[in-house]
């Protein structure tokens, strides 16, 4: 007779091995949170490493597009006159001097949004039978743009803020939305934020290549500006730049420099200047202003669009004086990054 086998394949009596201790268990749990933990901060980094590559591929994208703009018109867009001007004339934007909405509104055309900019496919909001002009600009104000927005810090699905309308009449009173941006022009330096200093001339439209455009002029007396207005070179000078937010605050509400959004003429929502080096939100914390400055959501750094179409990436502790030489267009000064 052989011996009596059990099903499993073993012998009758014979123990089975113990299992996991509890210390054993507690140990190999702490070895899986040590990797955890070691591992998380990598990929935490890698995934805001792509926000900011995507965040600079979008100033690429606006630098073609305002190069485009350049080519088409000869010109460059301007910052616009004052946040709540615009011009449209018979059912069209207008253009260059005429126009008193900021660059982000004057490039559309350029983004593949020509439809948002001309106001097509907006609504009767005064129900009375018709579209006006300026139904067809409150449908630009209030659409989000994906370009126009910094994945680090928020996208056009949470870029739209809305409240009570202090554009006046004909504009809605209340629920008006307001589709922001995280990029600024350069400058906004005339008055009190003049970029002036080692001899730099001062310019009444402002000392960077996106100039003002003052509507209280007469028409002959308003500029644009070129590349060829950048004298100090166009790799030197900035044209584009992340402003600096409190975002914590200023995302979900509005901020004086974040609130009329995209479309605003001459205003801190779409204009910066270099007089102040660049901060990071956590810097802005608390403070529900960006004070004029670019920065940006990233840890180090902001990405800049220069007047050649490249981009920068610029560290916060960048010396003030070349910071300052990088806003103003001819000021004579060597810049080394």
């Amino acid at each position: 007779m052989g011996k009596h086998v059990s099903s499993l394949g073993r012998r009758a009596g014979a123990k089975w091995p113990a299992g996991f201790t509890l210390v054993e268990l507690l140990v190999v749990i702490a070895i899986i949170g040590t990797l955890v933990g070691l591992l998380l901060p990598a990929v935490q980094s890698a995934r805001e490493s792509g926000r900011r590559l995507k965040c600079a591929n979008n100033l690429r994208q606006l630098g073609l597009a305002v190069q485009n703009h350049h080519d088409s018109r000869t010109y460059l867009p301007t910052g616009g006159w004052w946040w709540g001007a615009w011009s449209f004339n018979n059912g069209r934007p207008t253009s260059g001097v005429n126009q008193f909405a900021g660059w982000g509104f004057q490039i559309l055309p350029y983004l593949e949004n020509e439809n948002l900019w001309l106001g097509n496919g907006a609504k009767d909001v005064d129900g009375n039978g018709s579209i006006a002009d300026w139904e067809r600009f409150y449908l630009a104000r209030g659409t989000p743009v994906g370009q126009y927005f910094c994945p680090t810090r928020r996208g056009p699905s949470d870029g739209v803020k809305r409240g009570g309308d202090w554009y006046g009449d004909p504009f809605p009173s209340a629920d008006a939305p307001f589709a922001q941006t995280d990029y600024a022009g350069n400058s906004l330096d005339t008055g009190d934020n003049w970029l002036g200093g080692e001899g730099a001339p001062w310019h009444s439209e402002g000392d960077g290549p996106i100039f003002n455009v003052d509507g209280n002029k007469p028409v002959e007396l308003r500029k644009v500006s070129t590349l060829a207005s950048v004298r100090d070179g166009t790799t030197n000078v900035i044209l584009l730049a992340e402003k600096a937010l409190d975002s914590d605050n200023c995302k979900g509400n509005f901020c004086g420099d974040d609130n009329e959004g995209y479309t605003a003429g001459w205003d801190h929502d779409m204009m910066r200047h270099t007089g102040f080096v660049p901060q990071s939100d956590g810097d802005r914390a608390g403070s529900w202003y960006g004070d004029g400055r670019f920065g940006s959501g990233h840890a180090a750094t902001v990405n800049t669009l220069m007047c050649d179409g490249s981009v920068k990436g610029i560290a916060f502790n960048i010396n003030e004086t070349i910071w300052r030489r990088m806003g103003h267009r001819d000021d004579g000064k060597t810049v080394e990054f």
